[in-house]
C-alpha cells in the first residue's frame, strides 16, 4: 500500500512597531488619510473620463462623423481625436531559438537599472499591490 506524504504549509506575518512621536504620527496619519481621499477622487475621476470619451465616440457615430473623429477635429477650442495604435513586444525565447542563443548570451546582453523609489501608502481595508495603491 503506498504511503501518502504529509506536507504543510505556514504562514508568517512579522510586525515592525515603529515608535512615532505623537505628533509625527497625528501628521502621517493625516496625510495617508489625504492620500486615500485623493486616490478615491482620482479613481473615480479616471472611472468618469472614460464613459464621457464613450459617449463622445458613440455621438459622433450616431451623427455618422466617425471619420471625423478618426481624422481629428475641433470643437470650440478642444481637439477630438480617435487614437489607434499596437504594442509590440520582443519575443526572447523565440529570438534566442533563431540565433542558437543560450541564457547566459541573453542575461550578458541585458542591463539592469534601479527604478526610482516611493513610498506606497495602502489605505485600510485595501489589497497591497504592486505600485500604487488605490
Amino acid at each position: 500500500m503506498p504511503r501518502l506524504k504529509q506536507t504543510v504549509q505556514a504562514t508568517t506575518t512579522v510586525a515592525v512597531t515603529v515608535a512615532l512621536k505623537p505628533n509625527t504620527r497625528m501628521m502621517v496619519r493625516q496625510r495617508c488619510e489625504e492620500y486615500a481621499k485623493l486616490s478615491k477622487i482620482e479613481k473615480e475621476a479616471k472611472e468618469r473620463k472614460k464613459r464621457i470619451s464613450a459617449e463622445v465616440d458613440a455621438l459622433f457615430i450616431k451623427d455618422k462623423q466617425g471619420r471625423a473623429l478618426a481624422d481629428g477635429t475641433e470643437l470650440d477650442g478642444f481637439k477630438i481625436k480617435l487614437v489607434t495604435g499596437e504594442t509590440s513586444k520582443l519575443d526572447t525565447l523565440a529570438l534566442m531559438k533563431a540565433h542558437g542563443l543560450s541564457q547566459e548570451d541573453l542575461d550578458a546582453c541585458t542591463e539592469t537599472t534601479p527604478n526610482t523609489a516611493y513610498v506606497r501608502i495602502t489605505p485600510p481595508g485595501k489589497k497591497e499591490r504592486g505600485g500604487d495603491s488605490e
